[in-house]
């Protein structure tokens, strides 16, 4: 539930906790492959390795999901939609970048822990805390769990009809496979 300017509270459908994951692991990996595309494994490419998958990342995640009412190609596939905390619905192009930018920081830690093997297992873990504060602000409040990234953007993730559905294409698939094989 949201509070709005009127001071009565108005409910939003919550959206699961693996959604919203996958969403993000859907961008992640998009960001990640297009990157990982620019060159060899030689020190200097990761530099623009790293520039490259800011770049995408910032596109991906802020332009597109501005030109596309709060979704980006994970939150469309899941039929998932970024709000203003404030349900005023539109989300000004500052606040998703700042979100963005808080995101995209953890998640360049850990596109560096997971491309390069000769860092120390120490290291590696150390690249991933960021990203594990920013969402693991989402178990302080049930009532409205919101990452860091979004309590300081003030935006909020919803379900909407609006999508792709992939999650209920999967289960389909799933359920008239295994009546298929049960049967």
């Amino acid at each position: 539930m949201l509070k709005t300017n009127k001071s009565t509270l108005v409910r939003v459908p919550k959206v699961q906790l693996w959604r919203r994951s996958v969403a993000f692991l859907i961008d992640f990996i998009c960001t990640w492959i297009l990157s990982v595309l620019l060159g060899s494994q030689s020190p200097t490419v990761y530099v623009a390795q790293a520039f490259v998958f800011a770049v995408i990342w910032l596109s991906l995640r802020v332009l597109l999901a501005y030109w596309n009412q709060g979704q980006s190609l994970g939150r469309w596939l899941l039929n998932l939609r970024m709000l203003d905390a404030q349900l005023k619905g539109v989300i000004y192009l500052p606040d998703l970048a700042r979100r963005e930018v808080v995101t995209g920081f953890g998640t360049l830690l850990v596109l560096i822990a997971l491309s390069d093997i000769q860092i120390s297992n120490f290291v590696a873990f150390l690249l991933l805390i960021p990203l594990a504060i920013d969402c693991g602000f989402i178990f302080l409040d049930r009532q409205r769990p919101r990452a860091l990234h979004d309590r300081l953007a003030g935006t909020v993730i919803v379900a909407t009809h609006r999508g792709f559905s992939l999650d209920l294409k999967i289960k389909r698939l799933f359920a008239s496979i295994r009546g298929f094989v049960g049967a």
